[in-house]
């Protein structure tokens, strides 16, 4: 996988397609706003597969927050796991608005959810919560 940067447009490409991706004029947490990746790379998924889709998500992880490759948030963790908002709710049993509301640290999660969404990544209950705090520490300072 390859990113391709412009100062207008950026793209992926994910083995022979190029997937543009809207250009952020916006510093994060807004940037991940902007646009919704189930509607970028949904027409992906049909034709290049969840495999690639999962890579091409990766790949935002390190665009919208170059700033947290050592510290991630909630937002980091789910794209490096290869995850929209909607298929990490789907996969905790939860609605998207409150994986949304989770990221922007406008919402403090029960244990119990810390722990969902500990196994729907696949990580441990730990770097959930260190990442919760790192999203309530940046939500504070916006």
């Amino acid at each position: 996988m390859q990113t391709i940067l412009s100062l207008e447009k950026q793209w992926i490409c994910v083995g022979h397609q190029l997937i543009e991706v809207p250009a952020l004029d916006v510093a994060p947490p807004v940037a991940q706003t902007e646009f919704s990746l189930d509607d970028v790379f949904g027409p992906l998924e049909a034709t290049a597969g969840e495999a690639a889709v999962a890579e091409a998500t990766r790949s935002i992880a390190d665009l919208l927050y170059p700033e947290h490759a050592e510290t991630p948030t909630l937002a980091v963790l789910r794209l490096r796991a290869g995850m929209s908002q909607r298929k990490l709710a789907d996969a905790m049993g939860i609605k998207q608005p409150q994986i949304a509301r989770l990221e922007a640290g406008k919402d403090n999660p029960t244990f119990t959810t810390l722990q969902k969404l500990a196994k729907a990544l696949n990580l441990s209950t730990a770097a959930v919560a260190a990442a919760l705090e790192t999203t309530l520490e940046t939500a504070q300072h916006a």
